[in-house]
């Protein structure tokens, strides 16, 4: 099971890099490419990149023996 874990933990944490990176383009894409504006209306970069932060801490939490 816990093999299973990491492995989902794994691939959540590496999509939704995937996913901050996609976004970051989509905002370079706006009229107007990579500025403060376009950050604040278009896709929130930041929002994929907190949840591969917290599955990454729950990543680390289960190989370091204290999860589940």
């Amino acid at each position: 099971m816990l093999s299973t874990l990491f492995f989902v933990l794994l691939f959540v944490i590496l999509t939704h890099l995937w996913g901050a990176y996609l976004h970051f383009v989509g905002v370079g894409k706006r009229v107007g490419g990579q500025n403060l504006m376009n950050h604040m209306v278009g896709p929130p970069v930041v929002l994929p990149l907190i949840v591969a932060t917290v599955a990454t801490l729950d990543l680390l939490r289960l190989l370091q023996g204290d999860g589940l």
